[in-house]
């Protein structure tokens, strides 16, 4: 369970700041268009997106029925290959994905090891984890999101501090993970 966390924050904490100074670069049509392209990457879909639905399986072992359980393995796969077959948008669905579920797992275990989040973490949490719901159902709203950083200075600022803050924040429960 701590493990988890002992590699997943440190590594939250880089994605969210380099996701942050990646943002903050987007000026440019040319860096818009890349952007654009990005969000809709398969490959890079289905790699994330294998990673999110491997964090969701220990949860659907845990309720799920025997038979179902033993194959839920299987299923990631069939998951990963129809979603590179039948999806568009991947990448930005995979993200929204892997939001969602580092968010639960993190305020999960916020109470189960008592991790010092307070108040702001669990807010924290909360809003990548509505924001990781909303690019998952409507992935090209990661797309406009860049568009607008890539063409609005405000926007650009914003959505780069937020990210930073999110990156800084990581890695101060990591610290005092670490530390306690």
């Amino acid at each position: 369970m701590e493990m988890w966390l002992k590699v997943g924050l440190p590594l939250a904490a880089l994605l969210f700041g380099f996701s942050g100074f990646y943002v903050y670069r987007l000026r440019g049509e040319e860096r818009i268009v890349a952007a654009e392209r990005a969000v809709r990457n398969r490959v890079a879909g289905v790699i994330v997106g294998v990673i999110a639905l491997a964090m969701c399986v220990p949860q659907a072992a845990a309720i799920s029925w025997d038979w179902l359980a033993d194959i839920l393995w299987w299923l990631v796969v069939v998951l990963a290959i129809s979603s590179y077959i039948f999806l568009d948008h991947l990448l930005s669905r995979a993200i929204g994905g892997l939001l969602v579920m580092s968010a639960y797992y993190l305020v999960n275990y916020g109470f189960a090891i008592h991790l010092p989040l307070g108040a702001a973490g669990y807010a924290l949490a909360l809003l990548w984890g509505a924001f990781g719901l909303c690019i998952s159902g409507w992935p090209y709203l990661l797309r406009d999101i860049l568009r607008g950083c890539g063409r609005k200075d405000r926007w650009r600022i914003f959505f780069s501090v937020v990210l930073w803050y999110s990156g800084v924040w990581w890695l101060l429960t990591f610290i005092l993970l670490m530390v306690r």
